[in-house]
């Protein structure tokens, strides 16, 4: 009897002391999306203007999120990034060459690792094709004086 209530109280330390948290097993890599389209993206010369959102953390901690570009397709972490402080984000990239194809993707890491999202490409303006406007204005209050203003398009 004695060892019987040995074995008993042993298998129910040992039932107590496995592991019933599978949270580990329910974790994804996060969910995102541009919400950017060529369409409505805000391109220039050297500019964009990108709108991005996480819209799941998959389960675990969002480590870094943003945006990764390059002019080759299939831009990842490891090319241009900037990396953004929240879930929903607008940012400009800069200082891009004109004339130029650039591809980009949203992406976010969390603990099972970055995903990105759908792969948007774009061409920066070319300079060559601009419309551009000389004023030049003649003041005749006292001193003589020249104003010009140069519009381009």
């Amino acid at each position: 009897m004695k060892n019987y209530l040995s074995v008993l109280l042993l298998s129910l330390f040992i039932f107590n002391c496995q592991s019933n948290d599978d949270s580990s097993d329910n974790l994804q890599l996060a969910t995102i999306e541009s919400q950017t389209t060529i369409n409505t993206a805000e391109i220039t010369f050297t500019t964009i203007k990108i709108d991005g959102n996480v819209t799941s953390n998959g389960g675990s901690t969002i480590i870094e999120r943003g945006i990764c570009w390059s002019t080759s397709p299939n831009p990842t972490t490891q090319n241009e990034i900037i990396i953004e402080n929240t879930n929903t984000f607008s940012t400009t990239i800069d200082n891009l060459i004109a004339n130029t194809n650039y591809y980009f993707r949203v992406y976010a890491t969390n603990d099972i690792g970055t995903n990105y999202g759908p792969e948007l490409s774009f061409k920066t303006l070319n300079i060559a094709d601009t419309n551009w406007i000389f004023t030049t204005y003649y003041s005749d209050m006292g001193d003589f004086s020249i104003l010009s203003k140069i519009n381009f398009y």
